[in-house]
């Protein structure tokens, strides 16, 4: 038997452990607001991304399907079909590929509970974190992300009404516009004052959500007016619909469609259609049609939540 090399041994270990995500300041950073330990009220300072000259992004009707996938180590993860439109310019196959998926969610969608599938409406907010106040006094803040690039993202559209009704309610206690671009500001710097959501879940269904303007005074400053979003932070911003998409987003191609992912969801959705039709067919032989693919057909409502679903997920 060989001699125990221990140095190798330890440089082995080493280089195998989970690789650290690095300074929060060279990356966007992701916050889920509807998870238990970030309900409560955000202050941060707006950024306009260069892509869509907004301060948000809305994305309405993403399709969501838990399944498994090669993609991950855990092997399976939530599955996130956005809207057609979002993905811009598509190939032939890619196209294809996609109407065939949403084909095969529309087929099985009111079969799914919602722990297997689920259609969301989300609205992302981009902005440099000042503050998080949890709701949840026992929360565990993380405090290396104040001062730091990040999405807040948001499923649903509440935060929408409430922006647009705070603004009106600020324009009218101000008696004007002018203290919209130093909060709302389309430069890096000129801060003058921050924005607030707090986001809880409500009692019924949905979640309760209030939008609020904090502007510099002699009495609080909110902001440091000097400060400046670093360039490189506010390059960050440019396409924020990657970090969305998280895993599924291909990195390799830059491409926001991950044809492989697209291809294992399909190949699973099918899988399941004809263990369906085997099972309604008493067990036997597998029908003619077992093959066919289903045409994408647009959804008129959000099929609901259902309350006995069998294990609850994370957001």
């Amino acid at each position: 038997m060989e001699a125990f090399d221990l140095d190798a041994f330890i440089a082995q270990v080493n280089n195998d452990q989970s690789k650290g995500k690095g300074d929060p300041h060279s990356r966007l950073n992701k916050l889920l607001m509807n998870t238990r330990d970030n309900q409560g009220t955000v202050s941060f300072l707006p950024v306009r991304t260069e892509n869509t000259g907004q301060f948000y992004e809305k994305l309405s009707r993403v399709y969501e399907y838990w399944g498994t996938t090669s993609l991950l180590d855990n092997g399976e993860a939530w599955y996130k079909v956005l809207p057609l439109e979002s993905y811009g310019e598509l190939s032939a196959d890619d196209l294809e590929l996609y109407n065939e998926v949403k084909g095969y969610l529309d087929h099985v969608k009111d079969l799914l509970d919602y722990d297997e599938f689920r259609v969301r409406n989300y609205v992302i907010f981009n902005g440099i974190l000042i503050n998080l106040k949890p709701k949840n006094e026992s929360a565990k803040v993380n405090e290396d992300l104040k001062n730091c690039p990040c999405i807040f993202i948001y499923p649903s559209n509440n935060v929408i009404d409430a922006f647009g009704t705070a603004i009106n309610n600020k324009i009218d206690a101000v008696g004007s516009k002018d203290w919209i671009p130093v909060i709302l500001n389309p430069s890096s710097k000129g801060y003058q004052g921050m924005m607030q959501i707090s986001f809880n879940k409500s009692t019924g269904v949905g979640y309760d959500c209030a939008v609020a303007f904090e502007i510099n005074s002699s009495f609080n400053k909110v902001v440091d007016p000097g400060y400046e979003i670093p360039a490189e932070e506010l390059k960050l911003f440019d396409n924020v619909i990657p970090r969305f998409l998280g895993w599924m987003y291909d990195d390799n191609n830059k491409k926001l469609f991950n044809t492989l992912a697209f291809r294992e969801l399909r190949d699973q959705l099918k899988l399941y259609i004809k263990q369906l039709e085997r099972e309604s067919n008493g067990g036997g032989d597998q029908p003619s049609d077992a093959s066919v693919t289903y045409e994408n057909k647009n959804l008129e409502s959000q099929p609901g939540v259902n309350v006995g679903a069998k294990k609850k997920v994370p957001f």
